[in-house]
């Protein structure tokens, strides 16, 4: 008993004594020791991804639709049939009538004549007329010479796809033998005159589209007469040329082509024989014909009178 209560008064004497001690020291300083581990930091701010992932194609056909209004207008909205239409052949320039007409005067040529004149429609009808004269003269006697010549020709057009072309011409050419030696030998003006004339025909027709077989035509005929007249030589040569071509057109590149010619020649001299001189040829070809590169191939047989 006495030794508990010896204790308890020990304790109460220290903690007085402690109290006392503490409240008489006032040499320490206020300090405050905090000690943590938490430090702190800012959170990050979040910022834009610019770097767009591009969308997934759409393979699907959109679906327009549209609203047109009804217009006062009395169309049908229906577009016009496309018909091709055969290309025309180019024949060059536009028919056009023309006429004019030529004078010249110089210190050798006494005068100088050229005229020309056309007529028909341009389409059918075609009419061409030519007239040329000039004459020469020098200071010798006798130096002189004229020319003169005269062509009518004509095309035709049928309603047939035909075509009829025609012309006759007429030339005549007058000369002087000058220039002799002696001056003092005489001789009359028709002694020294030499005269010629040609008389001159063409006639042929083509058809301007090929016949229902494919073949095309073009015959042609051509006689001339040439006629000398003077006191010294005269005599006359007559000419006629008849030449056929015919073509067969195959297909595009191939063609086959036939030509008859017939050339007949007579001369008459003035107190010698008349001389005949006749020709004739046949001249079967193969054309071929590309792009690039173009090939005939025939042969011309030919053969005289003898």
């Amino acid at each position: 008993m006495n030794m508990i209560i010896i204790k308890r008064f020990l304790i109460v004497v220290l903690v007085f004594s402690s109290s006392a001690v503490y409240s008489q020291d006032t040499t320490r300083k206020k300090t405050i020791d905090i000690t943590s581990s938490f430090k702190p930091v800012l959170k990050e701010a979040a910022k834009i991804n610019f770097n767009a992932a591009p969308p997934a194609a759409d393979g699907r056909r959109p679906v327009l639709k549209y609203n047109i209004p009804a217009q006062n207008l009395l169309l049908s909205y229906q577009p016009l049939a496309i018909r091709p239409v055969a290309l025309q052949t180019d024949s060059g320039a536009s028919w056009q009538n023309s006429n004019y007409i030529k004078l010249g005067v110089g210190n050798v040529i006494l005068p100088f004549v050229q005229t020309g004149f056309s007529f028909g429609d341009g389409k059918n009808t075609f009419y061409n007329v030519f007239a040329n004269h000039h004459s020469a003269k020098g200071d010798l006697p006798f130096q002189k010479n004229s020319r003169t010549d005269v062509t009518i020709a004509a095309t035709y057009k049928t309603p047939s796809n035909l075509e009829w072309s025609g012309k006759i011409g007429f030339l005549s050419q007058q000369y002087f033998l000058y220039g002799y030696q002696p001056r003092s030998l005489e001789y009359t003006k028709d002694q020294l005159r030499q005269r010629f004339q040609t008389f001159g025909g063409k006639l042929s027709l083509r058809n301007l589209e090929p016949t229902e077989f494919g073949v095309n035509y073009h015959p042609t005929i051509r006689i001339s007469v040439f006629n000398g007249t003077n006191d010294i030589k005269k005599a006359t040569e007559a000419n006629s040329v008849l030449y056929v071509p015919i073509e067969k057109r195959i297909n595009d590149n191939f063609a086959f082509n036939l030509g008859l010619t017939a050339d007949l020649t007579n001369f008459r001299p003035r107190d010698t024989a008349t001389i005949q001189n006749n020709l004739y040829s046949v001249a079967p070809a193969l054309n071929y014909v590309t792009d690039n590169l173009s090939i005939t191939a025939g042969v011309i047989p030919t053969w005289q009178n003898k």
